[in-house]
């Protein structure tokens, strides 16, 4: 693999005029005039393309992706930007360093000189925190299966941990000593799901494991199935990335977050547009949170011992788009307002109120961006009372306007 300082070595202030605009032979000026672009992956991203591909026609850009098949970079490409994943492929970085045009890379490795843009780790590990504490887990682990040296292995799990100690619960890992890279030949997966089993059989339950991505999600069902573990009785499983493929099809269905892979790809995009232009970006790596958590079986259960309290959650969940408050939800159970407040403060760690807010706003938040749906259409059909008091509460919550959420997350 080249070294930092060769891969830095070759880095220059770009043109503002594109080598595509030369002029070849027996191809149509305005074809020529156009940047062409190399979709350089180490490993194929379906939301990755997407949103690169977004931005590109938005560009007018030629998108070259013949890599997407082989992985396997051309022999004497001439372009003009390179859009990469710098990770566990040594040929991609032997390319990358010939190269003399603009790069921006996705994903965890950072090289001085080119620009990064990669998940928002740290909120991904918050999310699931979230996810697990609300169903009541006390025992919750992280398992990965990659480099621990990886900003995705450290930051996904240390955030992760920081969040379940803090409300009180046990946080444990579960990091394979073995190796493993993407396309790793050498890699024994019957190994890994046996050491797995073994780890998760002797950990207390009610567990909830959050996997470091889809895959290695998948991997803990199966490791848990050999181990006779129920999913999500004994063990509640979530990934990262929401493959669809992966999450759907899986022996349980496999609840995801979203990582917002296609945004990934769009600010990829935009920001060696950037370049392309001459103009400068940012030295840190641009961090894109994630769209948001997608339930599925594996971790549909609630382990609130309280039985009122998790009554009222199901209420809650099921009928926030209604015209319904604290009070009213209240009335589901049959104990007093006061001993219901206080009890499931005590076991969730917030307030009924604050509760169906939350779900309301997690609901506007997808709507924003996956509809076309007016604003005043979006309260409605989230539960607000009326659409002002929507945008009151939105901006108070997530610090912009529904309308700027929008403009920020969407990438058509």
């Amino acid at each position: 693999m080249p070294s930092v300082k060769k891969l830095q070595a070759r880095r220059h202030i770009p043109s503002n005029t594109p080598k595509a605009k030369r002029k070849l032979s027996g191809v149509d000026s305005t074809l020529s005039s156009r940047p062409s672009i190399l979709l350089a992956l180490s490993w194929y991203s379906m939301g990755l393309h997407k949103g690169i591909a977004r931005y590109a026609k938005q560009a007018n850009w030629i998108l070259d992706a013949s890599m997407t098949r082989s992985l396997i970079a051309p022999v004497n490409w001439q372009g003009d930007g390179i859009i990469s994943q710098l990770y566990g492929n040594t040929n991609l970085f032997r390319f990358i360093a010939k190269q003399k045009c603009p790069v921006v890379n996705i994903g965890d490795v950072k090289i001085p000189g080119i620009p990064t843009v990669r998940s928002d780790h740290v909120k991904l590990g918050q999310a699931a925190a979230r996810h697990f504490l609300k169903r009541g887990f006390k025992h919750v682990a992280f398992c990965s299966r990659s480099n621990r040296k990886l900003a995705s292995v450290q930051l996904r799990g240390l955030s992760l941990k920081k969040s379940i100690e803090a409300a009180g619960a046990k946080c444990y890992g579960l990091y394979w000593k073995g190796s493993y890279n993407y396309g790793d030949t050498n890699y024994n997966k019957a190994q890994f799901l046996a050491w797995l089993g073994q780890h998760i059989a002797q950990l207390p339950k009610p567990l909830a494991i959050l996997a470091e991505h889809d895959e290695v999600g998948i991997e803990v069902m199966q490791a848990c199935i050999q181990q006779g573990i129920r999913i999500p009785e004994d063990v509640a499983i979530l990934g990262i990335d929401n493959d669809t493929l992966r999450c759907e099809f899986a022996p349980v269905a496999l609840s995801s977050i979203d990582s917002n892979q296609e945004m990934e790809g769009y600010e990829a995009a935009a920001h060696l547009d950037l370049l392309l232009k001459g103009e400068p970006v940012q030295e840190e790596p641009i961090l894109v949170p994630p769209r948001g958590l997608i339930k599925r079986q594996s971790t549909d259960i609630i382990n609130i011992k309280h039985p009122h309290v998790r009554a009222v959650l199901k209420h809650i969940w099921a009928d926030y788009s209604q015209p319904i408050n604290a009070k009213s939800i209240a009335t589901k159970v049959p104990i007093s307002y006061r001993c219901l407040h206080d009890a499931f403060q005590r076991h969730v760690g917030h307030t009924m109120a604050e509760e169906i807010t939350c779900q309301r706003l997690k609901k506007a938040k997808h709507l924003l961006v996956e509809s076309d749906m007016r604003m005043y259409e979006i309260s409605s059909a989230c539960g607000f009372t009326d659409d002002t008091i929507f945008g009151v509460v939105f901006k108070k919550e997530a610090g912009m306007t529904p309308a700027q959420y929008r403009q920020a997350n969407r990438v058509d």
